[in-house]
């Protein structure tokens, strides 16, 4: 199995839209390292609304 990871840093805290089409596809299942939220990949952007200003993505 294979566990992709993918760090954006420097965001703004609450509520970020990432374009992540160029790494997971619609459909997929995306945790957040830090807020431990998922969130599903929908037309190519996932939606985490955190306290944090970091966001590393795994699938």
């Amino acid at each position: 199995m294979v566990i992709w990871s993918y760090r954006w840093i420097n965001l703004s805290k609450g509520k970020k839209e990432i374009n992540v089409a160029s790494v997971f596809e619609n459909g997929q299942t995306i945790t957040d390292f830090y807020s431990k939220q998922k969130t599903e990949v929908m037309d190519g952007k996932i939606i985490i609304d955190s306290g944090f200003d970091i966001v590393l993505l795994e699938k």
